[in-house]
């Protein structure tokens, strides 16, 4: 089954004022490996999928490195073991997990890395509410 579909339709129902609180959205397992995600992120570089569940199990080295998405190095605002956020210039980034997926989100301005995490909380909990 292809995420994909789903990952577009949490991007397009993420508007604020008009403009998507997500640039991009990718959705994988506790382990990496990709289940979907939004057009444009679909080559994520391997290496910095698997890279994105080892920061949640050592939130130092997050704080200590930054997360890099898509050849984008954030610096980490937060990061423990349920979520890390990011900020590089006005863009920003969110990872959040559950017991067996993570939801990776960015934005662009006019959008405030507070409200990508208000964005990005519904799709955890619809992870969750589905088992995962």
């Amino acid at each position: 089954m292809s995420w994909n579909p789903l990952a577009e339709t949490f991007k397009t129902n993420s508007a604020i004022n008009g403009h998507p609180a997500f640039d991009q959205i990718i959705i994988m397992d506790a382990a990496g490996n990709m289940w979907g995600a939004s057009s444009g992120f679909t080559n994520l570089p391997d290496a910095e999928r698997k890279a994105i569940p080892n920061l949640f199990k050592n939130p130092d080295s997050a704080r200590a490195s930054g997360i890099t998405i898509n050849g984008k190095k954030y610096f980490a605002l937060q990061a423990d073991e349920n979520m890390i956020m990011g900020k590089k210039g006005g863009d920003g980034c969110v990872a959040m997990k559950t017991k067996g997926a993570i939801v990776v989100t960015t934005h662009v301005p006019p959008i405030q890395t507070p409200e990508l995490v208000n964005k990005t909380e519904p799709v955890v909990q619809y992870l969750k509410e589905q088992g995962h």
